[in-house]
């Protein structure tokens, strides 16, 4: 095991959250006085996954037909369990359970979908992409099955789980109704890992033939077994994957490089800083904040106020006129300069193989930064023609 996977074994087993100290979609610092600034401004960690800003979160939320594994994790025999343990006991275990697995998913850059009582269902290659996502998905599968020794001692009882693994094109995006909605993914994939599941004995992880091509190079004696799965109209194919009970967690973290977290910070550059501090976090899909857009607004409604006061004294003056209207002409620069940036960003991401599309909501609020900002530039002309034409001041 590489000093990587050992230093993750060892936050592991201290309980502690191991956590990216930038958003590791976009690189926006969350830690440390930056974090904190940004933070101020509404930039903090996504509740699906810390590791990710809430800014680069939102792509997911809005919907997008990606490639992503999906992860279905549960333990064994939890009927049983709740009747011997009682409703009290039970609840700590499940969440102790819940707590590891999730953290196991966290350091393969995976994102808890939701639990279902005792299972956890996880994507990965969804905010974060990752090219060797089916192996992160198995990683994280086979570091939740080897600490179920640890936690059954924990708890004084003999836990064991299973898992089930499925690579395929799914949606992802929020279902429900503008007061109560959920995020999660649909698709044929999702249904697939979720019946695989079921076929696993404890200690497995059964994988479907599209997630199997992807790592058959380090699981050669797995062959393919045919598996009726409930609600398919045809027997399904599928891996199994076993993990030995003397398997430390952590231990199949080399397949994957950890070292992104922790220590391994970079610095951003001002110029990034300032420009989520102003909104931009995430340029790849022009996520613009509302604090241009409130600036925008209050500056047309300040530069534009000489115009609709009948009365012109003091706020008619042109030392409180000018840095009004100022005030506006540079909303309007930040919000041009974000939307544009982003299009060349993307241009050029796009030229380069990466698949990076604005989400519905993303492409409404770039329309939406448009049109506000020449609304801005109009009512700024419109208040210095009255000047001249109505009010007949000779400059300003």
């Amino acid at each position: 095991m590489n000093q990587a996977a050992s230093d993750m074994n060892t936050k592991q087993h201290s309980g502690k959250p191991l956590l990216s100290d930038d958003c590791l979609v976009c690189g926006t610092g969350l830690t440390g006085i930056g974090g904190f600034v940004l933070g101020l401004a509404g930039v903090k960690r996504a509740i699906k996954n810390p590791n990710v800003c809430n800014r680069c979160n939102m792509h997911i939320e809005d919907g997008q037909i990606v490639e992503v594994s999906i992860l279905f994790i549960d333990l064994c025999s939890f009927t049983a369990m709740t009747h011997d343990l009682g409703p009290e006991k039970t609840h700590t275990v499940v969440d102790s359970f819940l707590s590891s697995a999730t953290q196991a998913v966290l350091d393969q850059d995976g994102v808890v979908d939701k639990y279902i009582g005792d299972a956890v269902m996880a994507l990965f290659n969804v905010p974060i992409q990752r090219p060797d996502h089916t192996a992160r998905t198995i990683t994280a599968a086979k570091d939740i099955i080897a600490l179920m020794p640890r936690l059954s001692e924990t708890h004084g009882t003999n836990l064991q789980c299973r898992a089930g693994v499925a690579t395929g094109a799914v949606r992802v995006g929020r279902l429900g109704s503008a007061d109560v909605n959920d995020f999660t993914a649909l698709g044929d994939a999702v249904n697939r890992a979720a019946r695989l599941q079921a076929q696993a004995r404890p200690g497995e992880v059964v994988v479907d033939v599209g997630a199997y091509q992807k790592v058959a190079n380090t699981f050669h004696n797995s062959p393919a077994e045919s598996m009726d799965l409930k609600g398919f109209p045809s027997p399904v194919l599928g891996h199994r994957l076993a993990v030995t009970p003397d398997v430390e967690p952590g231990s199949f973290s080399d397949e994957v490089d950890g070292s992104r977290l922790g220590k391994t910070r970079r610095l951003p550059s001002f110029g990034a800083f300032l420009v989520a501090l102003l909104g931009a976090p995430c340029l790849l899909g022009a996520a613009l904040s509302p604090v241009p857009l409130v600036l925008a607004i209050s500056s047309v409604v300040g530069s534009s106020a000489p115009v609709l006061i009948s009365s012109p004294y003091l706020i008619d003056h042109w030392m409180v006129r000018l840095p009004l209207m100022l005030l506006a002409l540079i909303a309007v620069g930040i919000n041009l300069f974000m939307v544009f940036n982003a299009r060349r960003v993307r241009k050029s991401l796009q030229a380069a193989g990466q698949h990076i599309e604005l989400t519905a909501r993303e492409r409404k609020r770039e329309t939406w930064v448009l049109a506000l900002s020449f609304l801005t530039i109009a009512m700024v002309a419109l208040e210095n023609l009255a000047h001249h034409f109505v009010m007949h001041h000779r400059f300003f």
